[in-house]
């Protein structure tokens, strides 16, 4: 009878010959000290989280000082890629940023595509842990299994485009680059971090806390050949997904898909808001690849599912003929170049070239939706002209776009009630519609210069210094552009996510384009709705974009199991994502947050003066709420996990 080799010595040989490994480095910049933790697919860690994001929450649990200053060297910034970064799956082209938010005072989150997440692994390290705070401004190298500290000085104010340019220059064109811009640099709190000049993980301050650390930039370039378990098997797989996401739609529904925008009214009138679940996948897959998310904005105004004048307006204050500037053809005119994420075939991004009788944009990316809704019908601005300058703006200098958008709105409408003067704005006079004075005011907030000293920290310190209900956010952080109202499963992901104020944790429709439903058919809808929820937060592990989702049926489980080499079930991946999911919640918890206790801005739950939005009762609200937290086994008034399922899950431990 052959012996089994102990987990401890088969621990170390498979770290030694550096195959199915995942390995951290940890870097502390206060000291120089550089360090790495390093353990095999079989560790019990690995097994519980698939790497990626629970790896690194166990770490910061154990070894951060969870009631830190978000702002103070002893909070960590983590850049974390996941099991499929690198790999070649389709759609594996995501990196996220973690950290305690500056902007909500709790689990900070930000995601992002591009090519700097499969790069920063192909360097042998899957993520990275940076504590301290350097003496001047830096740069991480992290070069084939190298990490190193340079001095960035010669980069100090330079913005993200120059900085990418600049560092490309002296590592080669094949690295890869996140860096802050001014924005960052002066820890301005909606700041965010940019990839690609102009891919930015832009929410909950994490740019702030990178411009904390005196930290500029992080150069990735690597080779290092990715594990993969069953090598004919994944690329067998790969090539099947892509064929089926290439197939394109029959040239018959092509103007039907042209022509969608015009039936926007007619979806209003009938009230219909699942028609994003209704359409076949593969004509979801050709409008985001002809248009990108710029294919929504119209209907989404129409539908009620955009906020328009600062949550306050309907698509009677930005009627089609307006929304349609910014919708579709309108905006994909001005494309030179498709442009897709490491990995994506369905390249819904685009570099633009941009010209006007007032300035020119050589090379910029396509402004997304939510940067459409927020910087365009949240302001009754239909100029896209303006909306291109100031999306640039904010991917140079690392502004999140949602909230720039946000702020904009709250400023107009303090300005309207008489809450501010213009003279406090130094003269500038934003208003509805007209985005003449819309760039100096980020400037303003950009380099914190008079009003923007107190606009660059959110809307909790303005409400402070002004008394004023004009700010729609949640625990500081603005909302996106999709309305509770129009799909109340939002208050979920906006209340209860650990990085509140954000749509891309859940989205309701997402478990019919997933096919999620047909898995689960006799699960009651709030199980049904955490079990998804919990699935999304392994998608979002692995490195994977969302948008593989809306394709139908994407074998997220069958890509797992080909690089590990395991077994696992569709449950196996709901209860990884759990774990994540609580882990984040516990870190929030030991910081004395109770979501429970975020509240909603009250316009965005009230029926609307005019449009088809109907109110949100709180029998609703809390319906929705009770039920989620119930099936996570969470307490209904505390908030705190129950120990027999944390136990369960094998992480009590934390509790």
């Amino acid at each position: 009878m052959r012996k089994r080799i102990p987990q401890h010595i088969l621990e170390l040989i498979l770290i030694m010959t550096g195959l199915n490994t995942m390995k951290i480095g940890i870097i502390d910049l206060s000291t120089g000290k550089i360090g790495f933790e390093e353990f095999s697919f079989e560790n019990i860690k690995f097994k519980n989280y698939l790497g990626g994001e629970g790896v690194v929450i166990d770490y910061l649990l154990r070894n951060m000082p969870i009631e830190c200053d978000p702002l103070s060297p002893d909070n960590h910034l983590c850049f974390i890629t996941g099991l499929l970064s690198a790999t070649k799956v389709p759609f594996s082209g995501r990196f996220t940023v973690v950290c305690k938010s500056p902007l909500t005072g709790g689990w900070g989150e930000a995601n992002s595509g591009g090519r700097f997440g499969p790069e920063l692994r192909k360097t042998g390290f899957d993520s990275l842990i940076i504590k301290g705070k350097s003496k001047q401004l830096s740069i991480i190298v992290v070069m084939d299994n190298k990490i190193e500290i340079k001095s960035a000085e010669d980069l100090k104010g330079k913005d993200c485009v120059e900085t990418e340019e600049a560092l490309k220059d002296t590592y080669g064109k094949k690295c890869q680059i996140a860096s802050i811009g001014l924005a960052g640099e002066n820890m301005v709190l909606i700041s965010g971090i940019v990839t690609d000049k102009g891919r930015i993980a832009a929410r909950s301050g994490v740019g702030a806390v990178m411009g904390s650390k005196n930290l500029k930039a992080i150069v990735a370039k690597g080779n290092k050949p990715i594990y993969v378990a069953d090598p004919s098997g994944l690329n067998e797989l790969r090539k099947l997904v892509n064929k089926r996401i290439n197939k394109g739609i029959s040239p018959l529904l092509k103007p039907g898909l042209k022509a969608s925008t015009a039936f926007a009214p007619w979806i209003r009138r009938f009230g219909i808001k699942n028609y994003g679940s209704m359409s076949p996948s593969n004509m979801i897959i050709e409008g985001y690849r002809r248009w990108g998310t710029c294919a929504g904005p119209a209907i989404a105004v129409e539908t009620g599912d955009a906020p328009i004048k600062n949550w306050k307006g309907s698509y009677l204050d930005f009627p089609l003929k307006k929304s349609t500037k910014i919708t579709g053809d309108n905006v994909t005119k001005y494309q030179i170049k498709n442009y897709g994420c490491h990995s994506c075939p369905m390249a819904c991004g685009g570099i633009m070239r941009y010209s006007n009788e007032n300035f020119t944009l050589e090379e910029t990316h396509k402004p997304e939706y939510e940067t459409l809704i927020m910087l365009g019908a949240n302001l009754l601005n239909d100029d896209l002209g303006s909306i291109y300058q100031l999306n640039d703006y904010c991917n140079r200098q690392g502004l999140d776009t949602i909230a720039s958008g946000g702020v904009l709105a709250f400023i107009i409408e303090m300005l309207e009630k008489k809450e501010i003067a213009q003279e406090q704005l130094g003269g500038l006079n934003p208003v509805w519609g007209d985005p003449t004075d819309y760039l100096a005011i980020l400037k303003l907030i950009t380099k914190r210069k008079g009003l923007g000293e107190v606009f660059a920290d959110g809307f909790i310190r303005a409400t402070e210094k002004f008394p004023t209900t004009s700010g729609v956010h949640i625990q500081n952080q603005a909302l996106p552009a999709h309305d509770p109202r129009f799909s109340n499963s939002l208050l979920l992901s906006y209340r209860l996510d650990p990085a509140p104020g954000r749509h891309t944790p859940f989205m309701e429709l997402m478990i019919d384009l997933a096919k999620f439903s047909q898995m689960f058919p006799e699960l009651p809808k709030n199980k049904r709705i955490s079990n998804f929820y919990c699935y999304h937060k392994t998608v979002s592990t692995l490195g994977l974009c969302q948008f593989s989702l809306l394709t139908g049926n994407f074998p997220v489980l069958e890509f797992v199991n080909l690089i590990t080499g395991f077994n696992l079930s569709i449950e196996d991946l709901i209860m990884i994502g759990e774990r994540i999911l609580n882990l984040k919640h516990i870190f929030n918890l030991r910081a004395g947050i109770n979501p429970l206790d975020y509240k909603l801005p009250s316009r965005a739950l009230e029926k609307a003066n005019h449009g088809p939005n109907k109110a949100i009762s709180s029998k609703v609200e809390r319906e929705l709420i009770m039920g989620f937290l119930e099936s996570l086994n969470w307490d209904t008034k505390t908030t705190k996990p129950n120990i027999d399922r944390l136990k369960a899950l094998g992480i009590e431990e934390f509790s």
